[in-house]
């Protein structure tokens, strides 16, 4: 069951990832244009861009209509190339999995793989990746992926991250929506 099938008849559904999905749709809708990010840009509250500052990929991102547009350039030089999202990390509490529902269109091949971060209270982080990558040969895509969530992990962190870590020396894509569900 996800977060969307557990109303009741006559209510609307719960939205444990309300604030999350709005900050992907702000972004959707509001995306600022940049070219040739490197190291880490915040596009709103708890969202980001992030590339390893001693490489020399670049990020573009550009408004469209159903969307925005990410373009990578120099990505095999990168330790890291991600989108981020802060996630309240008690509404992962009682939840089995973190979905990550993602559509769009890529000019070519585009892989990328989800990943839940989970902060530490004594420091250090633990990242726990989706089994699955969001891959497209081309062309128009809708892929859902998922990581589980351990319910000591969600209890005892200080804070956690929805990352969709990038691979490939280049790619381009257009995001028309980027959704986190919570799977109970």
């Amino acid at each position: 069951m996800t977060e969307t099938e557990q109303a009741t008849p006559g209510q609307a559904p719960e939205r444990p990832l309300a604030a999350e999905v709005a900050r992907f749709t702000t972004m959707l809708a509001e995306t600022p244009e940049l070219s040739g990010l490197v190291g880490h840009r915040d596009l709103a509250d708890g969202l980001w861009l992030s590339t390893d500052p001693n490489s020399s990929a670049a990020l573009s991102c550009t408004p469209t209509e159903a969307g925005f547009r990410l373009s990578l350039e120099g990505g095999d030089s990168a330790r890291w190339v991600t989108l981020g999202c802060r996630l309240r990390p008690e509404v992962l509490r009682g939840g089995r999995y973190l979905g990550l529902l993602v559509r769009g269109a890529s000019d070519g091949f585009l892989s990328c793989r989800p990943c839940l971060r989970w902060f530490w209270p004594e420091g250090g982080f633990q990242d726990v990746f989706s089994s699955e990558y969001v891959i497209s040969p081309g062309g128009g895509f809708e892929r859902l992926a998922y990581m589980p969530i351990d319910p000591a992990s969600a209890e005892r962190n200080k804070g956690a991250e929805l990352n969709l870590f990038f691979q490939g020396d280049r790619f381009s894509v257009e995001f028309r929506d980027i959704e986190p569900l919570l799977m109970t």
